[in-house]
């Protein structure tokens, strides 16, 4: 497969991955809407029937900026990861 090829499926799907997380973000509103009417509010409770279970759960993170924070404690507690990111552009 030429460079071309690949450059072409790799835009493809990830043009189909969009759409999909699009299409899940919607329908998880459409879940979520659903409870609500269900009267289902508390993170405890949960939604069943003979296929399915829907249980909504909190998750939470703790975050900081770096703007908020003396220049020292930053450069003393932060904490760098690398990674490569590849993007294609079509012309």
């Amino acid at each position: 497969m030429s460079i071309s090829e690949s450059l072409t499926k790799f835009i493809e799907i990830k043009n189909k991955l969009e759409e999909l997380q699009k299409r899940h973000e919607k329908y998880r509103k459409v879940v979520e809407e659903h409870m609500i009417k269900e009267g289902v509010t508390e993170l405890s409770h949960r939604i069943e029937n003979d296929s399915y279970q829907i249980k909504k759960t909190l998750t939470s993170r703790e975050t900081i900026s770096k703007k908020e924070l003396p220049r020292d404690v930053w450069e003393r507690y932060s904490k760098s990861s690398s990674y490569s990111i590849i993007r294609v552009k079509k012309l």
